[in-house]
């Protein structure tokens, strides 16, 4: 039951974040949904108007500090800290050269990601987490299974999008960072991972089979089968939950 939960979600308009929204909405939850300003931000703020939507780049921590303070003042408090923000492979799109070899891989890329994966997570957790006390709330933290293995570069030959390097070490950043605190809050605020496998969106049939190939359930997963988790984490069920990372992969890293 995560009914009048108090949520900061910080990366709300993507796939997954935007599909949270709508859940959040549905549980009854409230919630303050972060993003990058745009057309899909707009959309969510007038579709979700018992939501309140902060504009917020993760990389400035001046804003960012300003807009968490915002969101814990909208909601009189926070039970949950969501960190869904991610420069991913299709944050890149726009552009093609942005996939060079590794070998000439520009650092301003390597830090992007990083500074929006890992540091913003870190910066987020750290003006939540004496509000995350007073509550005995949470942390998740939303890594993905690239963190853990290896992407299979094979399979991403032919599309337009690519593994990145930063992706993998800054999503494996994640889930030290999560253990570390949760072992620093000692269980006045519980934190946690949930590290998805690859989501459906629009995939081409060739990337769709070579990928499903990978799994137990010979397939991607859809995207309320993640939500589940983030349900259960919030929820008083998990009080006795920290410092875990949970996999969502349909068997991917079994094999």
């Amino acid at each position: 039951m995560i009914k009048n939960k108090k949520i900061i979600l910080i990366g709300a308009t993507g796939v997954l974040g935007s599909h949270y929204v709508k859940r959040f909405m549905e549980e009854k939850t409230k919630l303050v949904a972060v993003d990058l300003p745009g057309q899909k931000f707009e959309f969510l703020k007038k579709k979700f108007k018992k939501a309140k939507f902060l504009e917020c780049d993760v990389k400035d921590e001046k804003k960012l500090k300003i807009t968490i303070k915002n969101s814990i003042k909208f909601l009189n408090g926070i039970d949950c800290l969501i960190y869904n923000a991610a420069a991913t492979q299709e944050s890149f799109l726009k552009n093609k050269k942005k996939f060079p070899k590794f070998e000439n891989y520009p650092l301003d890329l390597w830090n992007l990601s990083l500074d929006v994966n890992l540091t913003g997570a870190f910066l987020s957790a750290r003006e939540t987490n004496n509000e995350l006390k007073k509550s005995k709330g949470s942390i998740i933290f939303v890594s993905s299974i690239y963190g853990l293995i290896s992407p299979d570069h094979k399979i991403y030959k032919s599309q337009r999008f690519k593994s990145i390097p930063a992706y993998s070490a800054s999503k494996a950043g994640i889930i030290g960072l999560a253990k570390w605190l949760a072992s620093w809050n000692a269980g006045k605020v519980r934190v946690n991972v949930v590290s998805p496998g690859g989501v459906f969106n629009k995939h081409n049939k060739n990337f769709l089979k070579s990928y499903s190939s990978k799994t137990l359930t010979g397939r991607m997963a859809k995207r309320e089968e993640i939500f589940g988790i983030f349900r259960y984490l919030i929820s008083d069920s998990a009080s006795y939950v920290t410092g875990q990372n949970f996999i969502i992969d349909g068997g991917y890293t079994s094999l």
